[in-house]
């Protein structure tokens, strides 16, 4: 008998549980269908003090490994001058670690982290003017079977 008791003294405690019912079902007001969880949508600034890359602005190169390191180049259309390039900022895993502003480009060093997809950035000028860049930079999957060489 002693046994069954300390037995049920230890069962009981683990077999209790907690049951919710909701019985006028489901309620999903909220949702109006058109957000889907898995898409991470940015939408564009609209901010009137940034605009949308009217400098003909891009990044060489343009994409990155994700998880790793690099050196790009922030151009811009023939005649712009880049050595007033204050900040660059990317608005997804990617970080500036390093800016060095030139006449014709600005150079960053820069590190992704592990999340794929393209990533928008803002580019700041020392006069406060801020340009929005879509789709700047595109974050690569690194796969580990993948050589780079051709198949034989």
């Amino acid at each position: 008998m002693t046994r069954i008791a300390m037995l049920a003294m230890v069962a009981l405690p683990l077999a209790q549980g907690c049951i919710i019912y909701n019985a006028d079902g489901w309620n999903d007001d909220w949702d109006d269908g058109d957000w889907d969880p898995l898409v991470d949508e940015e939408p564009a600034p609209t901010d009137t003090a940034v605009d949308v890359n009217p400098l003909g602005l891009y990044l060489d190169p343009p994409s990155i490994d994700a998880g790793g390191m690099g050196i790009i180049s922030l151009r811009g259309a023939e005649g712009v001058d880049l050595s007033e390039v204050a900040s660059v900022e990317f608005h997804g895993e990617v970080a500036v670690h390093a800016l060095q502003a030139r006449a014709n480009e600005a150079v960053l060093s820069i590190g992704a982290g592990a999340e794929t997809g393209f990533v928008d950035a803002t580019v700041t000028f020392a006069d406060g003017e801020a340009y929005w860049l879509v789709e700047a930079l595109e974050v690569l999957s690194t796969d580990e079977t993948d050589t780079g060489l051709p198949c034989d």
